[in-house]
Parts: C-alpha cells; sequence; structure tokens
C-alpha cells in the first residue's frame, strides 16, 4: 500500500476500545495540520496505521479497520464505519451513520451520508450520493451527479448515473441502468437489461424488466407491468398544450399518462370528449386511441 508521506500526519493518543470479535480500535490525534484537522485536534479510530494517510481523516466516533483503507483527502466522521477491503479517497465524505464496507469503493466527490450502506463491489463516485437507508450492494455503481436515498437499493451489476434519483422503496437490479434525469420512486423496480433515461419517470408499484427502453418525458406508474418494447408506446406533442401521451400494460390491461391523466382506455377517450368535443385535438386523440389498441391488440 503506497502512500505519499512518509511520515504519518496523526497518531495514537494512547485510548484504545474494542469493537466486534477482538478487534482492538485506536484513537487518533493530529500531528499536521489538514484540510479537515490541525495539530492536536483529537479524531475518531482507526485499527492500524495503515487505514489512514495522506490528508484524509476519521473524527468524532467515526473508525476505519480491517483492511479498509482512507487516503487522499476523504473524511469520516460521526459515526460512520469503513471496514473489510474498502477504499475511500479523493475528496469524498463518509458522516453520519453510514457504512462503506467489503471491497466497496467511494471516490471523487461522493457523499455517503444517514443510514447509507455501500458494500460488495460496490462504487460511488463523482459527485454521487447516496443517504437515508439507501443501499448500494453487489457489483452496482452510482456515479455522476446521481442520488440514491431513502430505502432505495440498487444492486447486481446495474448503474445509476448523470443526474438521476432513486428513493422511496425503488429498487435498480441486474444488468439495468437509469441515468438521465430519470427518477425511480415508490415500490417500482427497474431490472434485467432495463434502460431507464431522459425524464422518465417509474414510480408506485411498477416494473420495468426484460430487454426494455424507456426514455423521454415518460411515466409509468400503478400496477405498470413493462417487460418488453411491446409492454409501452408513447406520442409528444398533442393538443392544445402539446402534452405527451403514454400507454404502458398493467397488471389489470392498459394504462394511459399525460398531463393531469391517468387512467384506462376507455376513461381516457371519456376525459377526450369532455375537454375536445368538436376540436381538431379530438380527431388526433380519437387516432391515438386506435393506434394503441392496435398496438397491445385491444379489441373494440
Amino acid at each position: 500500500m503506497e502512500t505519499t508521506k512518509t511520515t504519518k500526519h496523526f497518531e495514537f493518543t494512547g485510548e484504545t476500545k474494542k469493537i466486534g470479535k477482538g478487534i482492538t480500535l485506536h484513537r487518533i490525534r493530529a500531528k499536521d495540520k489538514t484540510i479537515h484537522a490541525k495539530i492536536g485536534d483529537i479524531g475518531g479510530w482507526v485499527e492500524k496505521l495503515d487505514n489512514l494517510c495522506d490528508n484524509a481523516w476519521v473524527s468524532d466516533n467515526a473508525c476505519v479497520c480491517g483492511n479498509a483503507y482512507v487516503y487522499d483527502n476523504a473524511w469520516v466522521s460521526d459515526n460512520a464505519i469503513v471496514c473489510g477491503d474498502a477504499r475511500v479517497y479523493g475528496y469524498t465524505h463518509v458522516s453520519d451513520n453510514a457504512h462503506v464496507s467489503g471491497n466497496a469503493h467511494v471516490y471523487d466527490y461522493a457523499f455517503v451520508h444517514g443510514n447509507a450502506h455501500v458494500s460488495d463491489n460496490a462504487c460511488v463516485y463523482g459527485e454521487a450520493e447516496v443517504y437515508g437507508e439507501a443501499c448500494v450492494s453487489d457489483n452496482a455503481f452510482v456515479y455522476g451527479d446521481a442520488w440514491v436515498y431513502e430505502e432505495a437499493w440498487v444492486s447486481g451489476t446495474a448503474c445509476v448515473w448523470g443526474q438521476a434519483c432513486v428513493y422511496g422503496e425503488a429498487c435498480v437490479s441486474d444488468n439495468a441502468e437509469v441515468y438521465g434525469r430519470a427518477f425511480i420512486s415508490g415500490n417500482a423496480c427497474v431490472y434485467d437489461n432495463a434502460y431507464v433515461c431522459g425524464t422518465a419517470r417509474v414510480c408506485g408499484k411498477a416494473w420495468v424488466c426484460g430487454e426494455v427502453y424507456v426514455c423521454g418525458k415518460v411515466s409509468i406508474s400503478g400496477n405498470a407491468r413493462v417487460s418488453s418494447n411491446d409492454d409501452h408506446c408513447g406520442f409528444d406533442g398533442l393538443g392544445s398544450d402539446n402534452i405527451d401521451t403514454y400507454a404502458y400494460r398493467t397488471t389489470e390491461g392498459v394504462e394511459i399518462t399525460g398531463y393531469d391523466f391517468r387512467g384506462s382506455i376507455d376513461e381516457f377517450a371519456t376525459k377526450i370528449k369532455e375537454t375536445y368535443c368538436g376540436r381538431e385535438y379530438e380527431k388526433q386523440y380519437e387516432l391515438i386511441i386506435s393506434l394503441i389498441k392496435v398496438k397491445f391488440n385491444l379489441q373494440d
């Protein structure tokens, strides 16, 4: 393990405590001024000298143990734990009650806080944030300006990046990718080889899976079950307000969303009749309804 300094910027204070199965932690004190501490500041806990180097710092009751390595300008604070063979570096901050474990890497300007867990071989980097009760595990990646929070879970080899957000109790797993400004929320699941991008929204108890590509101003919600590209379709710029209209399969049949509407095809037809009766837009929507019925093999 290489370090950029030949001597450490901290020392043990002599205070120790035991955790787990006989692990002894040592309280540290700053010997040099760094971006996170001044000379004499009492820090957090490490198991051994090799857990910490460069300008990195551990403060409060945070601890770094096992073969974990915190370096560069990283900061571990509050009651956070970095353990196993984890690596925390760059200008990363791990705080509150967050855990980084296994072979996980958290780096660049990433921020892991709250009760979040980053474990296994997961990577969080860029300016990504993982917080709340969120978990990033397995071989998953969260990067860019992406946020994963509340009780969301990203696992498998899934990637969440760009400015995407995954929150609520949503999960993104397997080989799925969520990027752009897409939002996955509620109890929604995106998995298999699905792609969700653009400004798409997947929420409620919706499932998006299989070899599916969902992109653009799309809203999939409720009990949607989109497992192939035959299970959804969209139409842009309709009506007096250039509204985008989207249709998808659900556990009950086919649902349509657009602007302030969400409901069945029959309910949609009634709404159009009430809103555009006798106007040119009524014909546009009647054609769309006919196309949706053909797309989903629905009989009149």
